[in-house]
């Protein structure tokens, strides 16, 4: 059985909702798909426990994920994922206003996240989103990659993105 999942019917409605254990075996599916250190049943299990799970749903389908660790007025993006399949149809620009708004609407005022500093469309596609590059957190990702003199690099660089959804004078209005 594949895990591919059927192409975008133009009827297909684009739907967001919060993901519960019923949701695991799709997100599974699409975060094995997506993500080159996948996580297990069991992490998303958890995950689906303990932390703010978004999904976008063409149809039927579960076209793409997002998973924020909120904490007070705080929260990190964790992962945030579309099938390849839906990918360039503005899925992730929706899914990630949804969980910003639904985040703002539960007292978060700010969101973190790292992004490999390789990824130069992930860095892209959050700035024109208006999140800003903070920082750098050294060696925090695993690779395997060759530099150009031949030297092999095991970790690679985090930049460190943050939005503010809210400013102190809008909680209080």
């Amino acid at each position: 059985m594949s895990n591919a999942m059927p192409a975008c019917q133009p009827q297909d409605e684009l739907t967001f909702s919060r993901l519960s254990a019923a949701d695991v075996a799709a997100l599974a599916d699409l975060d094995e798909e997506t993500n080159p250190h996948p996580w297990t049943g069991k992490q998303w299990l958890d995950s689906l426990e303990q932390h703010e799970c978004f999904g976008a749903w063409q149809g039927e389908h579960l076209s793409g994920f997002i998973v924020c660790m909120a904490t007070l007025d705080e929260a990190e993006v964790l992962l945030i994922a579309v099938a390849p399949q839906y990918q360039r149809q503005n899925i992730g620009s929706k899914l990630l206003a949804y969980a910003e708004a639904t985040l703002v609407r539960e007292g978060v005022q700010q969101l973190f996240l790292e992004v490999r500093h390789s990824n130069q469309g992930a860095r892209a596609f959050y700035r024109q989103h208006g999140w800003q590059e903070n920082g750098v957190r050294k060696n925090y990702y695993p690779c395997e990659h060759r530099t150009e003199d031949g030297q092999l690099i095991s970790r690679e660089d985090a930049i460190i993105c943050g939005k503010i959804l809210l400013v102190a004078n809008e909680v209080e209005a």
